[in-house]
């Protein structure tokens, strides 16, 4: 039965996929070596969050994002979290979801479709995620605040 690897989409039962992986697996995992920053201007509960960072937590939620974007097709924000809500067990926060779409997007996981959706309670357009297996972009953030300066992929 072929079962897909949540990190290069190869058959993760075939013997040795493991060693042919070609090493997302350490990148997303490693959602602990990803470095969060508050910005000098959030409030000290921000900082105090980022401080309390629980990385495994959060490379587990990155997982689960990236399985239902694989299982379930492209989804909108809205449409993620009801099944994000359903497969995490672990406690968390009710943002987690989006926090790690954020860190899937940004490891080359997941990617704009280029699809709008309506999300039927706020009425408002929410972009459609779509699983890929894209190089990781390149992201420079401002090294004092952390702030986003730029996303681009690199090819």
């Amino acid at each position: 039965m072929f079962t897909p690897c949540l990190f290069c989409g190869e058959d993760a039962s075939e013997p040795g996929h493991a060693e042919r992986c070609d090493g997302r697996q350490g990148a997303i995992e490693a959602a602990e070596d990803l470095d969060l920053y508050a910005r000098q201007s959030d409030p000290d509960t921000s900082h105090d969050s980022m401080a309390a960072y629980d990385r495994r937590r959060m490379s587990a939620a990155v997982l689960t994002v990236v399985s239902i974007y694989q299982e379930f097709g492209p989804l909108a924000d809205y449409q993620l979290r009801d099944r994000f809500e359903a497969t995490f067990a672990a406690p968390h926060s009710r943002h987690l979801y989006q926090q790690a779409r954020s860190i899937a997007r940004d490891r080359g996981r997941i990617r704009d479709s280029g699809d709008r959706i309506v999300n039927p309670a706020s009425r408002r357009r929410q972009i459609v995620w779509e699983a890929c297996n894209d190089p990781a972009p390149e992201i420079v953030k401002c090294p004092t605040c952390g702030h986003l300066m730029r996303r681009r992929v690199v090819s």
